[in-house]
């Protein structure tokens, strides 16, 4: 079976904000267990929407959010294990000190 998080090194959905700012999506293909190699991938592409959110590049190729507030979805409609929100959470944490929030929904609304 594949992995729920797919493409550790590319972005799954950029969207820019009407008024200002940029939501970065993660979207998981199935529910996000407990095996190891899941966690790491989950831990891969979190970091590096943090390192891409936090350059120079997103805010040049993405003028709103140089302008406002950006945001990192995980977007899981299937669940996720105990393993899974430890990890959110340390990452969320770590987010925040470059004013990124990282949160965790079943869809997008």
């Amino acid at each position: 079976m594949p992995s729920p998080i797919q493409n550790p090194d590319a972005f799954d959905i950029i969207g820019e904000r009407n008024e200002r700012g940029v939501d970065l999506v993660i979207v998981c293909a199935s529910r996000i267990d407990g095996p190891t190699e899941t966690v790491r991938r989950l831990d891969t592409k979190l970091r590096n929407y943090l390192a891409a959110a936090t350059g120079s590049r997103c805010k040049a190729t993405f003028p709103a959010a140089a302008a406002g507030p950006t945001a990192i979805f995980v977007i899981c409609e299937y669940g996720v294990s105990d393993e899974a929100p430890t990890l959110i959470n340390e990452l969320a944490d770590l987010a925040r000190t470059s004013q990124i929030e990282v949160l965790v929904a079943s869809s997008i609304e």
